[in-house]
């Protein structure tokens, strides 16, 4: 007997023919219940091809040769009873048809697409589980958007009925889903008339084999005729499930009856058995090979397909064959079933390993949402360890489909605990975040006002005290950080540019004078002084004259203005003067290069002498104090007396000499503003 040409639009209604159920229309919702699956309508999937109901055994013929088949049809019951035994299984086999992507981490726009691509690349009928699940996740996920934008809204003070939040992404995936629903109802709607057409051409067949028994044909037209008529029967497409027994039923009785009827020709009986026969031992032959399989879905759902071709082509045989091959067809299919019980046992056992995985790492998330994570530091440590909590939860393995959806729910709502408390923490920093910006902004107004001032060392030292201060100033949002980093480094660096050039050009101006100043120095080398002390003072004079009418040098070579002071006192100490000539000659060159340079570095020396003189007019008074402590009568034996008049005699010549500094000091100014 030949197999059946089936076209794909066929294959699907016998598929669809066992789960077709009155319409109902369905509603998108946001939180798809568990059981949301089963409330569906029956689904049409192209992937899982059932056998259909099988009919109750009927009752036997009246000829014991010719087979009832009520031992066959118990066990073809069994066959699809299995179908709906391994539900998980069924799962296994139709996400190898179509394989979706770990969901858990994908954003609304890409479940969007994702669900599109499904809607235009596969049948309406075999994707329904598949949207079910994309949908479940992408409402979760849509909640969870506005959840935390509602948080943020009522942190900053909002009033939760005021407000408002739009998500395109969620009217669009809304009107996907109801074209697909529209689609899959108008498909249900046409597999439905087809099916009842099926049943009326069935019918059909029925009346014309009741008709052959009235037939005044030979037998041979007549049984010909009957052979097309069951080949009618098997191109005939399913029917509805609710007529489905009935129609089977009253098809196999009308068979036996005509069977009786053909038992008056045994040679064309014999035949059919022989036909019939045959055809069942390549039945046995290829259920033999699809059991040496070791894929058990491929080798149960060719069984399936087997136990069809027995039951809607097989025809009787003869009595001495009808049990051996029946037993024989019966132990291969024990065999594949031990087969498939045993796999579906041992995969069970590492859903419960992968469940009891799924639940640990639950615990672990748990733990880290009660943790007093304090700094900002400690909670990005956190977020990477959830992470990977997370990351080894979804490549954890498949979990026994009951468990399924407690054990997911479990692990969102540890994410969402977690994401609570972080979110609590980093509300709490958005005010500190907000006075450090404010600081920031602060900073970088000064900083801005300051960047083309052209009083270089003080500017230079304000802008390097704004630096000190923006240091000690907190943390900011991380969308502020680089924004007003990059203000106040502009304005710092703005001003530095600035006075780098305006040195480096001030550099090539008092290169000459550096020049100058070195020529002068060879000469004052060469210089021997005059035996006449006061001519060569007055030589010296004019030396430190020339020097400080040269003026600045550069920054980098201003080392020779100590070599000057340097070779002056030793020229100084060369001349034949008093330790106190010398003193007050060195200290008023000292003076002139200190003026020359500019009145910072003269001030510091002045406020110096001042400290100084202060410090010896104290110690003046304390000394003059205890003197009278120690001779009250002026009496001069006392050693200690003696000691202390000394000590005041040096103060007192202290003072005159800073006294005299003082003086040259504030005479160098005067000349200095003269000039």
């Amino acid at each position: 007997m030949t197999e059946e040409n089936k076209s794909p639009e066929n294959s699907a209604e016998e598929t669809a023919a066992q789960d077709l159920t009155p319409e109902v229309k369905e509603d998108i919702q946001e939180e798809p219940t568990e059981g949301a699956a089963e409330t569906e309508v029956a689904e049409v999937t192209a992937e899982t091809e059932k056998v259909e109901e099988v009919l109750p055994a009927e009752e036997k013929s009246a000829e014991d040769d010719i087979e009832a088949g009520s031992e066959e049809d118990s066990t073809l019951e069994e066959v699809d009873d299995e179908t709906s035994e391994e539900d998980e299984a069924e799962e296994v086999e139709e996400e190898a048809v179509i394989k979706l992507p770990d969901l858990e981490p994908m954003s609304l726009e890409a479940l969007y697409t994702l669900t599109q691509n499904l809607v235009q690349e596969h049948p309406v009928q075999s994707i329904k589980e598949h949207v079910d699940q994309i949908k479940h996740h992408f409402f979760t996920k849509a909640k969870a958007e506005r959840l935390v934008h509602l948080e943020a809204f009522v942190a900053e003070g909002g009033n939760e009925i005021d407000f408002e939040f739009e998500q395109p992404i969620r009217d669009q995936f809304k009107q996907l889903i109801d074209t697909y629903r529209k689609e899959r109802q108008a498909y249900m709607k046409d597999l439905e008339k087809r099916l009842n057409n099926n049943l009326k051409k069935r019918e059909e067949i029925i009346e014309s084999i009741k008709g052959l028994l009235q037939s005044e044909e030979k037998f041979s037209e007549t049984f010909q005729h009957f052979r097309e008529l069951q080949g009618q029967w098997r191109e005939v497409g399913p029917v509805p499930r609710a007529s489905s027994s009935e129609v089977w039923r009253t098809y196999h009785h009308h068979v036996e009856n005509f069977y009786d009827y053909l038992r008056l020709n045994d040679e064309l009986r014999d035949l059919d058995f022989k036909k019939n026969l045959e055809h069942k031992e390549q039945l046995i032959a290829k259920a033999k090979e699809l059991a040496a399989l070791e894929n058990v879905h491929e080798a149960f759902k060719g069984l399936q397909e087997l136990h069809k071709e027995w039951k809607e082509e097989g025809g009787p045989v003869a009595k001495e064959h009808r049990e051996t091959i029946w037993e024989t067809f019966s132990a291969i299919t024990k065999e594949i079933h031990d087969k498939r019980h045993a796999h579906y046992d041992k995969l069970k056992g590492e859903w419960e390993e992968h469940l009891k995985t799924r639940h640990a790492i639950c615990e672990k998330i748990e733990a880290i949402a009660k943790e007093q994570i304090d700094s900002h530091g400690k909670w990005q440590n956190k977020i990477k360890e959830v992470r990977s909590l997370a990351d080894e939860f979804r490549a954890a393995g498949r979990v026994p489909k009951a468990k399924s959806t407690e054990v997911w729910n479990r692990f969102r709502e540890a994410l969402r605990q977690f994401n609570h408390a972080k979110n609590e923490f980093y509300k709490g920093l958005k005010d500190e975040y907000k006075q450090h910006l404010e600081q920031r902004q602060a900073l970088i107004e000064k900083a801005e006002a300051l960047k083309d001032n052209e009083n270089w060392k003080e500017t230079a030292e304000a802008l390097k005290k704004l630096q000190r201060e923006w240091k000690k100033v907190g943390a900011v949002a991380h969308s502020d950080n680089q924004k007003t980093w990059k203000k106040f480094h502009d304005a710092c660096d703005h001003f530095f540019s600035r006075r780098k050039a305006h040195f480096a050009e001030q550099d090539a101006a008092y290169e000459a004078n550096y020049t100058a100043k070195e020529k002068l120095m060879a000469e004052l080398e060469a210089y021997a002084p005059e035996a006449d002390s006061g001519k060569a003072v007055a030589t010296l004079k004019d030396f430190m004259a020339r020097w400080r009418e040269i003026g600045f040098v550069p920054r980098g070579k201003m080392g020779i203005d100590k070599n000057w002071r340097q070779l002056v006192d030793l020229k100084f100490d060369q001349l034949k003067l008093s330790g106190k000539e010398k003193g007050a000659a060195r200290f008023k060159n000292k003076i002139e290069i200190l003026a020359a340079k500019g009145g910072r570095d003269l001030n510091r020396e002045k406020d110096q002498i001042k400290r100084e003189l202060n410090g010896a007019q104290d110690e003046l008074r304390t000394l003059e104090a205890n003197i009278q402590l120690l001779s009250p009568t002026g009496n001069k034996s006392n050693p200690l007396v003696a000691q202390v008049e000394k000590s005041i005699a040096e103060q007192r010549v202290k003072i005159e000499q800073l006294r005299d500094k003082m003086k040259l000091v504030r005479e160098v100014e005067k000349n200095e503003a003269g000039e």
